[in-house]
């Protein structure tokens, strides 16, 4: 783990406890509003924070959500999942999603006894960025972060 991985770390990065809604109308109307002004915000604050402005040039989004049941886990759509993503990172981060040149989305269900978690990343690219190794960091960033989650979240959720 040289300075190879290091290149490859997130741009942006963060995770919490809960679901990223995956319809944007029905049952899911509210909380996919409530998505995009909280986790906008979360943006917004991170992008102050280290003085970025939106990238011009390829950009790699992951997504990975994290599922305590098995019934969420099967009505959980990843192509609707990644939508509030993309939207909420076109303009803020990128100006256009055609500047999104790799996308990984998964969901795995958990064994810990926490609540669901999602952990949502972004990488701009440069020209010599490999994207199996940013899948693969992607996978060990939700994983550690989720792990440290979890160890301050109590276990009583049910």
């Amino acid at each position: 783990m040289g300075s190879k991985n290091k290149q490859n770390k997130f741009t942006f990065q963060t995770g919490k406890i809960g679901r990223i809604p995956s319809k944007h109308n029905g049952s899911e109307k509210k909380s996919y509003k409530l998505f995009l002004k909280e986790f906008g915000l979360i943006i917004d604050e991170k992008l102050r924070e280290e003085d970025r402005g939106k990238h011009d040039g390829s950009v790699y989004v992951f997504v990975m959500q994290l599922l305590k049941a098995e019934r969420d886990f099967k009505h959980c759509d990843v192509d609707n999942m990644v939508k509030p993503v993309i939207e909420i990172f076109k303009g803020k981060c990128y100006e256009d999603d055609g500047q999104v040149t790799s996308l990984l989305i998964a969901k795995e269900i958990q064994e810990k006894p926490i609540d669901d978690f999602y952990f949502i990343g972004i990488k701009y690219l440069g020209k010599d960025n490999d994207p199996g190794r940013l899948h693969n960091e992607g996978f060990y960033e939700a994983k550690l972060l989720y792990d440290k989650v979890s160890r301050y979240t109590p276990k009583n959720h049910a």
